[in-house]
């Protein structure tokens, strides 16, 4: 049983308003503050900070963080294995890359269309038991295409459907991730949390795709498979031993109309500038700019000059650099003015990119990929960071739903990269590409001082009465 000090807690009737912003022309910065209109669970003991590096793994203190920080650990390495796996197995059966490209495209489209929808159920539903389901469907289905691989029976249409199904069940799945962090650590810890979750990711972006080429050597398509699915059952377990409070927000919520709840969560971006602003940094990248990294095959090819070795030698590197973010980001502590951070590192990433389409040499081209990598996982993570804490816990699911749209921009934003390589040129689109990004952070620390100046606020029990740039 976990000790008093591992327990969540309600802190009842805790009113945690959203972000307080100075109007333009006045040098009061935004306050950017815990932020929950219902009753906000944390761990009801705080623990003392820690101090120097242990203070980058300090929500890993958290037992019920802890856990979750684990098996997200795994279900991201579970999904890069998969997609290598699944791309393997569809061009070894049919030789054809249109087929190849056709069933990543697959994997995209459930969350275009169905995370508005689940933001919608993380808001109504019980979020634990949301994720354990979702959980259960996918532990199930790596079996059964497992199975079906080893009877022989595997067609290339059940490739299809396996991987449309699991887009499904993670596009119900990720937004809840993302929206219980605020359940699992006390609210000035949340900053950390999130930041150690982008590093879980670029970890397993880094590893996923080797450990996945091992296993299929060592144990077949059929034995990768085998072993996702006993890793989703362990992480069904892991669920199952974290403990949420009752979120008491949304018990008035499961009769209201469902078209109602889904619209309001637009308005919700619409109505405030700086969420609309936040959302809009965190998508237009992701669509224009991100895509980039899908033209690295052709730069290791016909720019570098090199082959497997080079395309596998950047996207490592380009790995690393995020992790290097991701632990850069979660050793902030205290630091404040995370607003002016978040524009600094998006120019950075918009100027790191502009300077790789001018590479002409792979040692060149792969530091130059380290700083870019660097610089985007500091500018994401900031960006949901800052967006995630001026949520209110009752639409938490509904916003963070619409900001996961970006998983299904990603392959729209490399067809648009790809066809525009065709018509100007590798290099000239990738530079396009990063000029706009680089410019797009003038201009929003320029015209929006509400985001430029946006701040955290340094102690837990601090807050402050604003609208959180909702205009009211």
């Amino acid at each position: 049983m976990p000790s008093d000090s591992d327990r969540v807690g309600a802190i009842a009737d805790q009113q945690a308003p959203p972000i307080s912003t100075s109007s333009v022309g006045q040098s009061t910065e935004a306050e950017l503050i815990n932020h929950s209109t219902s009753a906000a669970p944390v761990e009801s003991i705080t623990k003392p900070p820690l101090r120097g590096m242990l203070n980058t793994f300090e929500a890993l203190r958290y037992r019920n963080f802890r856990l979750m920080w684990i098996g997200s650990f795994f279900s991201s390495a579970g999904q890069w294995i998969q997609q290598v796996t699944i791309g393997w197995v569809v061009y070894d059966i049919t030789g054809s890359r249109a087929l190849l490209g056709a069933i990543n495209g697959v994997r995209s489209v459930p969350m275009l269309f169905l995370s508005p929808i689940s933001g919608v159920a993380a808001d109504r539903l019980n979020r634990k038991g949301l994720m354990i389901a979702t959980q259960v469907f996918l532990t199930v289905m790596s079996f059964l295409l497992a199975i079906d691989i080893v009877l022989g029976k595997l067609e290339i249409w059940h490739l299809f459907v396996f991987t449309f199904l699991s887009g499904a069940a993670w596009a119900f799945n990720m937004p809840v991730r993302q929206s219980v962090v605020f359940d699992l650590v006390p609210r000035h810890v949340f900053p950390n949390a999130f930041a150690l979750n982008s590093v879980a990711f670029n970890f397993t972006r880094i590893l996923g795709p080797t450990a996945a080429g091992f296993l299929i050597l060592w144990l077949g398509p059929q034995g990768n498979f085998f072993v996702q699915g006993i890793a989703y059952l362990l992480i069904t377990i892991s669920l199952m031993m974290v403990v949420l409070p009752k979120n008491l927000a949304r018990d008035g919520k499961k009769k209201e109309n469902v078209m109602k709840s889904l619209t309001e969560g637009f308005h919700y971006v619409a109505k405030g500038p700086v969420i609309r602003t936040l959302m809009f940094m965190g998508l237009f990248p992701v669509f224009f700019v991100f895509p980039y990294m899908a033209l690295l095959p052709v730069f290791a090819k016909d720019v570098f000059h090199g082959g497997p070795r080079a395309y596998g030698l950047l996207l490592s590197v380009s790995g690393v650099g995020g992790v290097l973010g991701g632990l850069f980001t979660a050793s902030l502590g205290k630091f404040e003015k995370r607003g002016i951070l978040q524009l600094v590192s998006m120019f950075l990433f918009g100027a790191g990119v502009v300077l790789f389409s001018f590479m002409n040499n792979l040692w060149a081209g792969a530091i130059v990929l380290i700083i870019t990598g660097f610089s985007q996982m500091v500018f994401m993570t900031i960006n949901q960071t800052l967006l995630q804490t001026n949520i209110p816990d009752e639409l938490r699911g509904r916003v963070t739903s619409i900001y996961m749209l970006n998983q299904g921009l990603v392959p729209l934003g490399t067809v648009v990269a790809a066809i525009g390589a065709d018509v100007i040129g590798d290099q000239q689109i990738v530079f396009i590409m990063g000029i706009t990004c680089a410019v797009l952070a003038i201009l929003i620390a320029i015209c929006a001082p509400q985001v430029r100046n946006m701040r955290l606020v340094g102690a837990a029990d601090k807050h402050y009465q604003g609208d959180g740039g909702m205009g009211r």
